[in-house]
């Protein structure tokens, strides 16, 4: 899946093992996007995505994301390996499950939002 939007990292609770990244920028746009990783092991960012694609990894960067989350190849069937895809290097994030969701840029701007009845659901892995 690829978004035509700029990405950054917006949220990472150490305690619960997840990420968010959210998308900014042109006000003229009616929501924003969340991409949010749960049970991360580990991951490689880019502090911002000019443009993202979201894809799955394969070969050495699935490697790569085993050694960056300290696990052995025999763990690789239990993660879901993602490569973020933009201009220049790519990030990686190994993760349980992650969740793709659109939020009305109205009712909320900038403010971290809990309600799960103000989300629109596009993705989930």
């Amino acid at each position: 899946m690829a978004f035509d939007r700029k990405f950054r990292p917006w949220r990472y609770q150490l305690s619960h093992s997840e990420l968010s990244l959210r998308s900014f920028g042109p006000a003229s746009a009616d929501d924003f996007i969340q991409i949010t990783f749960y049970g991360v092991l580990g991951l490689k960012l880019k502090t911002v995505y000019p443009r993202l694609e979201i894809a799955h990894a394969y070969g050495d960067q699935v490697r790569e994301i085993l050694e960056v989350a300290g696990l052995d190849v025999e763990r690789a069937p239990e993660i879901v390996a993602l490569v973020l895809r933009s201009s220049g290097s790519d990030g990686l994030v190994g993760c349980m499950s992650y969740t793709v969701r659109s939020h009305p840029r109205a009712l909320s701007d900038d403010a971290y939002v809990t309600s799960e009845q103000e989300w629109t659901v596009l993705a989930r892995g």
